[in-house]
């Protein structure tokens, strides 16, 4: 059987995010539709209809159909995430945002502080820094001032990630770690991806993305990629 979290094909991907990026929902509908018909019999039935329904939702979500996506990131977020796929976090976030662009503020709200009690519980720093820009922006929206409650989050943030201390209003604060989050986020993940260059030049971009690099996490992780260098036999 092969591995859930290869559900998808990359050629897949490819084809619904590429292609048919500008084609119109129900083309893209039925062309994921139709590739889960080929493949459904290598997985679980429970598997297959949480697939679908995320794919699905992303679809909807995508093409801004946010009334047709809100069903769907409701039943998901009501379901146990199957192992090896995307977590639960991700589609908390989309019901948040689902819900601030219908405008069910309230709503939003409640899907929020729920995703937030449950990092209280098992907190990941990374999770909560989204959960928090989603906050904002909920915040901005409804014309909301931002309750105290969550600042102590921001500071964990910091702390836990190793951010650089900023001072500027809360609001402020959680936009600035988002977006220097992102902007690392993305160059981390170009060196990754770079093709057709040595691992010793490789090694040399991440030596120097730790020097540039602000954030103590992606400068440990990237540390954690440089490979030693081979010694050739003698």
């Amino acid at each position: 059987m092969p591995q859930q979290n290869q559900f998808f094909s990359k050629e897949f991907m490819l084809t619904l995010y590429r292609e048919l990026w500008e084609a119109d929902t129900k083309t893209k509908i039925q062309f994921t539709l139709n590739y889960i018909e080929t493949v459904k019999e290598n997985y679980p039935l429970e598997l297959v209809e949480y697939m679908t329904q995320t794919q699905l939702a992303n679809i909807y979500f995508d093409q801004q159909e946010y009334e047709k996506a809100l069903p769907l990131l409701k039943e998901i977020n009501e379901k146990e995430t199957p192992e090896k796929t995307a977590g639960k976090h991700l589609y908390t976030s989309l019901l948040i945002r689902t819900h601030r662009f219908l405008k069910n503020y309230k709503e939003a709200l409640s899907v929020f502080e729920g995703a937030m009690e449950q990092q209280n519980q098992n907190p990941k720093a990374f999770k909560i820094l989204d959960l928090l820009e989603d906050y904002v922006n909920l915040c901005e929206d409804a014309v909301w001032p931002f309750d105290p409650i969550y600042e102590p989050h921001i500071h964990q943030v910091i702390q836990d990630l190793g951010f650089p201390e900023k001072n500027l209003s809360t609001i402020e604060l959680v936009r600035f770690l988002e977006q220097l989050n992102k902007t690392w986020n993305i160059r981390l993940g170009t060196i990754q991806v770079k093709e057709d260059i040595s691992q010793e030049e490789r090694n040399k971009l991440f030596q120097e993305y730790i020097q540039e690099c602000p954030i103590q996490w992606y400068r440990d992780y990237a540390s954690r990629c440089i490979s030693p260098k081979i010694n050739p036999q003698n």
